[in-house]
């Protein structure tokens, strides 16, 4: 029912609107609201179109996407109305698929949904660091810094 696809430049409203909505909800329970910056700012502050991304469709509506590298996570986002529904899953299984190890991911601290579907997929919490937000340097975060070391 889910396909994870490569990404098109036809699919950047779907995208920016799952960013957007999706952020707000992971920045909210971080409480840093305000730090809020839609996609079509991040994506050039974060460098978005470095990473391979990849888009998951239900029904043939895009419903979530994912951007990687070689070695590491850089996006993961799901349309909340179709959260809970093993779309972040598959798209992990994806990126998973599809790069080397040791595989590394950032989790914005009170992303607890996040960190947990990382931690379910095998990945393991080496650290937490405390810093700057990308993209947005004036809010200091912390994130856990994971790592996935087998296939």
């Amino acid at each position: 029912m889910i396909k994870i696809r490569e990404y098109r430049s036809s699919d950047w409203n779907h995208i920016s609107g799952i960013h957007d909505a999706a952020r707000m909800i992971e920045l909210t329970n971080a409480k840093l609201e305000a730090a809020f910056i839609p996609l079509k700012e991040a994506a050039d502050k974060e460098d978005l179109f470095a990473y391979t991304l990849c888009v998951a469709e239900w029904q043939e509506k895009v419903v979530g996407f994912g951007a990687y590298l070689e070695n590491e996570i850089g996006w993961l986002y799901v349309d909340p109305e179709y959260m809970r529904k093993g779309i972040g899953t598959q798209l992990v299984q994806y990126m998973m698929a599809h790069t080397k190890r040791p595989l590394e991911i950032e989790v914005l601290a009170g992303n607890d949904s996040a960190l947990k579907l990382y931690e379910k997929m095998g990945f393991q919490t080496k650290e937490i660091l405390s810093g700057v937000m990308p993209g947005n340097e004036t809010f200091a975060v912390s994130v856990y810094c994971l790592e996935l070391s087998d296939a």
